[in-house]
């Protein structure tokens, strides 16, 4: 009997754990779909990524994951999105850097608590005006054919913001695990900067939207190599 009242207890407290942290019982690790990336840096040093996508949650809520692996650290991003992939929250994790920190969107307000690069964080700034892309591999996935398309985005260093612009380049075949696909190609850069110092180029598979690649003034590179 003492098992079982053991037992029933652990039970109620992890449904209640999921609950809190947005999730139900009955959404199970592997109903979620998971994509494997590899990164290469400039000095030719490789390293992994990996995106999780869970299913929709309860109050239409989405739960996406994005860890980047290095060989002595991994930073996790944790993103809570509407159904319709407009941010709602998110948080970061990088022992490596000193990093632990939440992000909440009210309406046009963005607040930010915890700690970053070692320092406690506690601001609220205005973000009205243009959509807020606080991951741009998810955020840019909605533009699809569209021509143009202005955004916020978060400096990771600073957590200030900065207006961007997307810019839709066409369809290209590339190579993705040894198959051609059809992606449609974005790129992206400050909008009163310089493109010089920083831009990126992300491609998104034309038939669902999920990224697949990038490029970027930084030398870093992408690629998808898994899938579930």
């Amino acid at each position: 009997m003492k098992t079982n009242i053991s037992v029933f207890f652990i039970l109620c407290a992890a449904v209640l754990f999921l609950a809190a942290n947005g999730l139900n019982a009955g959404a199970a690790v592997s109903a979620a779909d998971v994509y494997q990336y590899e990164t290469k840096q400039k000095n030719g040093e490789i390293g992994k990524a990996r995106m999780i996508i869970g299913p929709k949650q309860q109050a239409d809520r989405r739960l996406i994951t994005w860890e980047v692996e290095s060989k002595t650290n991994t930073r996790t991003e944790r993103f809570v999105y509407d159904g319709d992939l407009n941010i709602r929250s998110w948080s970061v994790t990088d022992a490596e850097e000193g990093s632990d920190y939440q992000a909440r969107l009210d309406k046009n307000y963005l607040t930010f608590k915890g700690r970053l690069e070692g320092k406690n964080i506690a601001r609220t700034i205005d973000v009205s005006g243009l959509p807020l892309y606080a991951n741009p591999k998810i955020g840019l996935s909605k533009m699809g054919t569209s021509k143009t398309q202005d955004f916020w985005a978060i400096r990771n260093d600073t957590l200030s913001t900065v207006k961007m612009t997307a810019l839709y380049k066409g369809i290209d075949l590339i190579l993705v695990n040894g198959e051609l696909v059809r992606a449609y190609r974005i790129y992206w850069k400050p909008k009163r900067l310089p493109e010089m110092f920083f831009n990126r180029t992300y491609w998104f598979r034309e038939s669902d939207g999920l990224y697949l690649k990038q490029e970027g003034s930084n030398g870093c590179s992408r690629i998808l190599i898994k899938e579930n």
